[in-house]
């Protein structure tokens, strides 16, 4: 009886300290933005250290242009996905809430004819034309989220708003481009 129970309480232990670790694995604190990723470097930056960053990582960073008073934190994942959070009022780089613009850039081979295809495919409206003979693509079941791609590049551009109707004029106003 004895045995039963040694082997009962070794194989609880067993799967809490399994689930403890693989939990901390995947979700390392302030190395996380929400999907698993991992953060690999995280900072609050002027748009001439934007410019830097993207000089110094080798990648294009794209943005929704300057703003007033607002804070540019720069997230880059070890994926190599970079994100430009437009920080508000007192909110601290970090801060998990998802109340700020968001543009975030992601190297994808081919963005462009992909993601018109996908837009046409899936898009209540179809693809729409952007500035700059960008496509924009409304996700149907997430309007926060709005996709853009430009011919003859190798980005996918995200812009998140936590305002739908925001993200998608964000998209369309023409200040979202690379950083200069």
């Amino acid at each position: 009886m004895r045995i039963v129970a040694l082997v009962v309480v070794a194989a609880v232990i067993g799967v809490v300290l399994w689930f403890v670790f693989h939990h901390t694995k995947k979700h390392p604190g302030n190395g996380n933005k929400g999907n698993g990723k991992q953060v690999v470097l995280q900072l609050l930056l002027l748009p001439s250290g934007l410019k830097a960053e993207s000089q110094t990582i080798g990648q294009r960073i794209y943005w929704a242009g300057p703003k007033n008073g607002v804070r540019y934190e720069f997230t880059q994942e070890k994926n190599g996905h970079v994100f430009v959070r437009y920080l508000t009022g007192k909110a601290k780089k970090g801060v998990r809430a998802a109340n700020y613009l968001i543009v975030a850039t992601y190297k994808y081979p081919n963005a462009y004819p992909l993601l018109k295809k996908l837009a046409n495919k899936n898009a209540i409206s179809g693809a729409l034309k952007g500035p700059g003979g960008s496509v924009i693509y409304v996700r149907p079941h997430d309007q926060k989220s709005v996709l853009m791609a430009w011919p003859k590049t190798n980005y996918e551009v995200e812009i998140y708003d936590p305002l739908p109707t925001q993200a998608l004029l964000t998209a369309k106003s023409g200040n979202v481009a690379p950083v200069r």
